[in-house]
């Protein structure tokens, strides 16, 4: 073999090292794992967050896996990853994203859990919403004009503070008002002090007219229970004459429906009661008559009767 074949043999033997050696550098770098892999641990996010594949996974800032994949599955991202281990994970275990470094990068921090089982691979674990940088900037934004307004309005304010603190007839007056008030607080507190003795019996009275007042109603409380008791009779007996007098009161309403129905007949029909009462023609004819029945029962009584009487043939 001559020299030239050994310089292209040395060559490519340390290209191809090189070729190696980045390829295994950029996995590192980029968190790739040339193993097969071990555990696959699905996560479910609302959106990716930034996590893209190779981003590293970590268990309370170990790094223990890498993403292999990131989709949108049912209105929401799953994430796979390859993980070393999941031992130390358990059921209640949750997953968040945040940022890798101060200068970029984002990772997936889970939190283990503290459940007594242990979590099973074929399920996935929650991931919760941070938020980022990016965010904390939107809603900075959203909030400036709020911001701005509420420095207008702490404007506003120092203007009527200094006002108020301006104002020397109301600053006089808050003065008298708090003179005022110490006043009475001292009074008050002097007119305690000389009359606590004063108070204090009051209080005890006060205590043994309470006394007092249990003792005697322990004491009058059968007689109060059966004054109750015909307090109650009372009431019921009352009810009941009530309910009977709204009967009779009922009965009286049917009796004056009556008459009046034959006060009507009488006015307004035209029976015998109602030519008697209201027919002058007929009223004349009786009056007539026993005018007649009148005269005739006279001459009876003066000069009696004569009869001619024929019986069996006619005259």
């Amino acid at each position: 073999m001559n020299k030239q074949k050994k310089i292209e043999i040395k060559v490519g033997i340390v290209s191809v090292l090189a070729i190696i050696i980045l390829i295994i550098g950029l996995s590192l770098a980029k968190g790739i794992s040339i193993s097969p892999a071990k555990n696959l641990v699905h996560f479910r996010f609302d959106n990716s967050g930034g996590i893209t594949e190779g981003s590293p996974v970590v268990v309370n800032g170990v790094r223990c896996g890498v993403v292999k994949s990131i989709t949108n599955s049912n209105g929401s991202v799953l994430i796979t990853a390859d993980m070393e281990t999941v031992e130390n994970l358990k059921t209640d275990c949750y997953a968040r994203i945040t940022i890798l470094e101060i200068t970029g990068g984002k990772k997936i921090e889970i939190f283990p859990g503290y459940s007594d089982r242990p979590f099973d691979k074929s399920q996935e674990i929650p991931g919760r919403a941070t938020a980022d940088l990016a965010d904390l900037i939107a809603t900075l934004g959203e909030v400036s004009n709020d911001a701005a307004s509420l420095v207008k309005n702490l404007d506003t304010l120092t203007q009527n503070l200094n006002y108020v603190m301006n104002n020397k007839h109301l600053l006089n007056n808050l003065e008298t008002i708090a003179h005022n008030t110490s006043e009475i607080t001292v009074n008050l507190n002097t007119f305690i002090k000389e009359n606590y003795n004063a108070l204090q019996n009051i209080v005890i009275n006060l205590n043994n007219l309470v006394s007092d007042l249990k003792k005697t109603y322990s004491q009058n409380e059968p007689k109060l229970n059966k004054i109750i008791g015909q307090i109650e009779i009372a009431l019921t007996n009352a009810n009941e004459l009530l309910s009977k007098m709204q009967n009779t009161i009922g009965e009286a309403d049917k009796t004056l429906a009556n008459i009046n129905d034959i006060t009507e007949e009488v006015r307004f029909g035209s029976g015998l009661a109602n030519r008697l009462i209201y027919d002058k023609k007929l009223a004349g004819e009786l009056d007539s008559t026993l005018k007649s029945i009148n005269i005739l029962l006279n001459q009876i009584e003066n000069h009696g009767v004569n009869v001619n009487v024929r019986l069996g043939t006619r005259p």
